[in-house]
């Protein structure tokens, strides 16, 4: 692959490449299999970019795995560039390419508009290609989409597609306007369809265009079931016709787009024929649930907290159980008893160190739970409605320590502060108080180096809402906004332990407060009620009769 890689570069007299994790929808969990950084350099992370160069390849990650890269990377002509929770990608980027000129390639079908903005606002020399090098190398054998999709009737959803696509159509200001949507979680989500063949989504692959006064279309190679609720307010094409049909869209002048979530390629396209609009309407519409998923997620989380509650009967037996063990055991309490239809990620299962991994992925068949012992589990499933769960609890095998009580503790004052929290304006301030309370730790080794939470819907992370130190995360939050509360601390090789429940909005007079889907219990032998304040303790209390 290398000699074929730096052919390219010569041929293309060019110095670097950049190779994404991604694929043309800009999924999160792109399946391995299709995932170009992978092949490169072995990390199997859903984050984290590659640029490749004849004599060095460079892996930039986030936070969340610093460590983990460092494990699975053993390359010595991959430099692993640790991003800080403030630095973004691009910034990476610049840190190592101090030479505007130098010319990159790029596949703009992997990357989003927004990202190339920021990019060519300060590199000069460019080439777009027409494909990704590392996969026409690789030829990965193609995903299946000879499969019929499931579908989610309005007991579920609470709006029939054929409601929520007409509420789309009322955002379009004329005939002369089309929302163009390829973010999959909201294709997904606006026609009540589901398709679970694919690792950790409940999602398909698609496009949606939708007009003012004429059916919408939809644009994918899957087969619909013979039951659905959009009539005929849908017509559906081959995936591949998106293109040409969007070329005899003579009528149309405007196209409203997501910037966020379109790719350059197909950014570029639209723009040669359209005059190009924003669009936020369709991820904010998707971001307050309807008063059925609300019911149908705490459903989900029951089941869920099920599973946890068989993880937490093993670790406090004196079964022998390694760390790859008790990951199939949650998947098949997941798939075989509680009947989800998939997983909404992959399960973090780490024992003692491996703990302070904070997107661990590696659950190791050779790694035994000892007594005196941390057990993070970070867990999620999706059901018949196809809305993803999720929660972290970190148990303990035998009787903890000063300092281990200690670490928890913190965590759980940070959880209850926020969860609790007088003023619910936005995921900004939530973030805030959690992380001032962490970060009295710092001291003792143990970081915070995640955001508090994120928004949770058909994807497990889904935006909006935000809760982090990010300018997104400013955004006002609004009444039936589902997303996580996750604080952590996590000490390189020593442990970390992380207490996250999804919770959602509600409305107390003119305030917003919390609500948890999560009834699982916390660790109270993990708890030093000392280094609680009575008013944290009346928060403990008040929590315990919440979550009964």
């Amino acid at each position: 692959m290398i000699n074929y890689l730096n052919k390219l570069l010569d041929e293309k007299n060019a110095k670097y490449l950049l190779v994404n994790s991604t694929n043309e929808f800009l999924t999160e969990f792109n399946d391995l299999n299709q995932n170009a950084r992978y092949y490169l350099t072995g990390f199997n992370g859903s984050a984290g970019d590659v640029i490749y160069s004849k004599n060095k390849i460079w892996l930039f990650v986030d936070p969340r795995y610093h460590e983990l890269a460092s494990i699975q990377v053993s390359d010595k002509n991959i430099e692993i560039v640790k991003l800080s929770l403030s630095q973004s990608f691009f910034m990476g980027i610049k840190s190592i390419i101090k030479d505007k000129n130098d010319k990159i390639l790029i596949n703009p079908k992997k990357i989003s508009f927004n990202f190339f903005k920021l990019f060519s606002s300060y590199f000069e020399n460019y080439e777009f290609l027409n494909n990704d090098p590392v996969l026409d190398f690789v030829k990965p054998q193609k995903l299946n989409t000879n499969i019929t999709l499931s579908f989610v009737p309005k007991y579920i959803s609470g709006l029939s597609a054929f409601q929520k696509i007409n509420k789309l159509k009322k955002s379009l200001k004329s005939n002369e306007d089309a929302l163009f949507i390829s973010n999959l979680a909201d294709i997904a989500y606006f026609t009540n369809l589901r398709n679970y063949s694919q690792s950790y989504s409940s999602s398909f692959f698609a496009r949606l265009i939708i007009f003012k006064y004429r059916p919408a279309v939809l644009f994918t190679d899957f087969k619909l079931p013979q039951k659905y609720d959009f009539g005929e307010n849908l017509t559906v094409l081959k995936q591949d016709n998106y293109l040409d049909f969007l070329n005899n869209c003579y009528d149309i002048k405007n196209i409203l787009i997501n910037k966020n979530s379109i790719n350059l390629f197909d950014y570029n396209f639209l723009n040669l024929k359209f005059n190009i609009k924003s669009d936020n309407f369709s991820s904010n519409l998707k971001a307050i649930k309807t008063k059925e998923e609300i019911n149908h997620l705490k459903s989900a989380f029951k089941r869920t907290d099920n599973v946890m509650k068989s993880v937490q009967n093993i670790v406090n037996s004196s079964e022998k159980i390694n760390e790859a063990k008790l990951y199939d055991a949650i998947e098949t309490k997941f798939k075989n008893i509680q009947k989800a239809t998939n997983l909404s990620f992959s399960p973090i299962v780490a024992f003692g160190t491996n703990s302070s991994i904070i997107h661990y992925s590696t659950p190791n068949k050779n790694c035994d739970l000892e007594n005196d012992n941390f057990v993070l589990v970070d867990m999620g499933g999706y059901f018949e409605g196809g809305y993803a769960t999720d929660i972290t609890r970190t148990f303990y095998r035998g009787i903890p320590n000063i300092q281990q009580k200690q670490i928890y503790t913190f965590v759980l004052k940070a959880f209850l502060n926020t969860f609790f929290a007088k003023k619910v304006k936005n995921g900004y301030k939530l973030d805030k108080i959690a992380r001032k309370i962490l970060n009295e730790k710092k001291g003792d080794g143990f970081l915070f180096n995640h955001a508090l939470g994120h928004g949770v819907g058909l994807n497990v992370h889904e935006m909006p809402p935000s809760i982090s130190k990010s300018k997104f995360s400013k955004r006002k939050l609004k009444e039936n906004m589902v997303f996580t509360i996750e604080p952590g601390l996590y000490r390189e090789k020593c442990f970390g332990v992380r207490l996250e429940n999804t919770v959602y909005t509600i409305k107390k007079g003119n305030k917003l407060k919390l609500k948890t889907f999560v009834n699982f219990p916390f660790e109270e032998k993990c708890i030093d009620f000392s280094i609680l304040s009575k008013d944290e303790k009346r928060l403990f209390r008040k929590y315990k009769r919440m979550s009964k």
